[in-house]
């Protein structure tokens, strides 16, 4: 009778195949894939790429984008307070991540259900972090759209029903406004204000 062993025989090992060249990270044609994968809760917005690549960068990264982003530029409600406790945690250098904005907004009594279902939203949203900036851009460029389309409308309404000597005002104080949001859009796509 043969002996008993452990050792597979020669013709049963899997073998691997051999490499020539192992990629680096040092390596600048491989880069590490961060993009967080999507999950199946979120719509696509530009809205909750950002607030996924938020939840997943730097506090300092994340802070630098949000001197351009303001809370309003976020349509829903639940969004204007993630990016609330997002831009509380960012400035107190303090993490960002999903735990520590839904642990922010429950210590400030603000998480809502509506909250809790954007932070989901955002979590498996799938995004890039190193594409922060450019999902901010298209946060901004969209609710500039919106603004001037609502300015538009008011002007229009305004027309025939406010007193002459209010519709220029009316107009002053709409223009400014939107030339305010002008700048902070060119300013995350690089360009100097004007």
């Amino acid at each position: 009778m043969p002996p008993l062993t452990t050792e597979a025989s020669a013709l049963l090992r899997p073998t691997l195949p051999e490499t020539s060249v192992v990629p680096t990270a040092e390596d600048d044609s491989i880069r590490p894939h961060r993009a967080v994968q999507p999950a199946g809760f979120a719509d696509g917005t530009p809205a909750q790429a950002f607030l996924c690549a938020a939840l997943f960068s730097t506090p300092a990264d994340v802070a630098a984008v949000l001197r351009f982003v303001d809370d309003l530029d976020f349509e829903k409600p639940g969004q204007r307070l993630i990016v609330e406790a997002i831009r509380a945690l960012s400035l107190a250098c303090e993490p960002t991540d999903a735990v520590c904005v839904g642990d922010w907004l429950t210590r400030n009594g603000r998480l809502t259900q509506d909250a809790k279902h954007e932070l989901t939203c955002a979590i498996t949203a799938g995004a890039n972090p190193d594409a922060l900036r450019h999902y901010a851009t298209a946060v901004v460029a969209d609710s500039f759209r919106e603004s001037y389309a609502s300015l538009g409308e008011a002007l229009l309404e305004s027309a025939g029903v406010m007193p002459e000597h209010d519709l220029l005002p009316q107009l002053v104080e709409g223009g400014t406004r939107l030339r305010n949001h002008s700048r902070r859009l060119d300013a995350l796509r690089g360009h100097i204000n004007n």
